[in-house]
């Protein structure tokens, strides 16, 4: 977003990224999390979670957007970045709540919800430091279409996740 037109990036300075990131990608965020709680509530996660890893995905199509268009409208980017940080926010709530419900059950819940997201940071560091040099490689276009594709296994993974427990149990352990 900060990356030159000339490079294909949107030409964003520090200053308008911090301020979509931190206003309306903050708000955004919070929003998409309390609803995304909610929707888990009211459905149960075994029903919602295919749904949420789908709402995880739609950063990467507002990237893959971003490359299209290349869009210089200060609203239209805003509105993208909230919609983006909306929907991750309610991916991230499906994330974390399956963790907590079929990962870390039990007498070592703490212990076992630790491990998970250290994995879960693990597989964001890593992907992290190769995807600057893969970007660069591909150009951005390329890249989040390869991003796409690349996501499509864990959309696959997500139908046939495990529930060896039951939610209300889960819950019930909380």
């Amino acid at each position: 977003m900060i990356d030159s037109r000339e490079n294909g990036g949107l030409g964003l300075t520090n200053q308008a990224l911090g301020d979509i990131n931190g206003t309306f990608g903050t708000g955004a965020f919070m929003i998409g999390s309390i609803l995304g709680g909610i929707f888990v509530a009211r459905r149960g996660l075994k029903h919602s979670l295919f749904l949420l890893c789908l709402c995880l995905n739609v950063p990467n199509v507002i990237f893959l957007f971003f490359s299209l268009a290349c869009p210089s409208s200060y609203p239209l980017i805003a509105t993208c970045v909230s919609i983006e940080k909306f929907f991750w926010g309610m991916g991230v709530v499906g994330l974390s709540i399956y963790m907590m419900q079929q990962i870390a059950p039990g007498k070592y819940r703490t212990a076992h919800y630790t491990f998970a997201s250290a994995l879960m940071g693990l597989n964001m560091m890593l992907t992290g430091m190769v995807s600057g040099k893969l970007q660069e490689w591909l150009g951005y276009r390329n890249f989040f279409i390869g991003v796409l594709l690349a996501a499509i296994p864990s959309v696959l993974v997500t139908l046939a996740a495990p529930f060896h427990h039951n939610e209300s149990n889960s819950q019930e352990n909380t």
